[in-house]
């Protein structure tokens, strides 16, 4: 597997409520990992959730496509996505963002280290808070981030699905 930055749309408030109304599914598709929910379009991915979401904060008007969500889940699973990921993000949250996807695939940074990354060295609690804001799991690996100590920390999908998707990669880049 392979390490992939991919392309980020900046979406303001007016285009995301565009983009909603206009392009936006979401459905349900089985990876290594098990079920997750994605809220996507043809090209681009808005979240993708290790739980059953159906997106209806967004908007109750979200059409699902399970055959979309599917395609879209085999393609990131397998390195081979190659769509955009469509965000609404502060200027410091992208730049954290992109910096986790400059983490390798199979290996971790702790809070500390990505703050230096960004040149932000006093700015860990706040990095933590931007990866905290991502919802976009796995394309944006915010898993990969492990405390200074060794300790895993926090994930929004809980400690268990952190240490898979860490066991995972680990198995799946030897």
């Amino acid at each position: 597997m392979k390490t992939v930055a991919y392309k980020i749309n900046r979406l303001n408030e007016e285009g995301f409520q565009q983009w909603l109304r206009n392009k936006a599914q979401f459905g349900f598709a089985e990876t290594p990992l098990g079920r997750v929910s994605l809220c996507c379009d043809e090209a681009s991915v808005l979240r993708l959730s290790f739980t059953e979401e159906s997106f209806q904060d967004l908007s109750q008007s979200i059409k699902r496509n399970d055959q979309l969500a599917q395609q879209h889940a085999d393609a990131i699973f397998q390195s081979a996505f190659t769509g955009n990921l469509s965000l609404m993000a502060t200027d410091f949250q992208l730049a954290v963002w992109q910096a986790l996807m400059n983490i390798p695939f199979g290996e971790t940074t702790s809070y500390q280290g990505l703050a230096e990354s960004i040149g932000r060295p006093m700015a860990s609690r706040a990095v933590a808070t931007a990866i905290a804001q991502n919802r976009c799991g796995f394309l944006i690996p915010c898993h990969r981030v492990i405390k200074k100590n060794g300790e895993i920390g926090k994930f929004r999908w809980g400690a268990e699905m952190k240490r898979r998707l860490l066991d995972w990669e680990a198995q799946a880049k030897r």
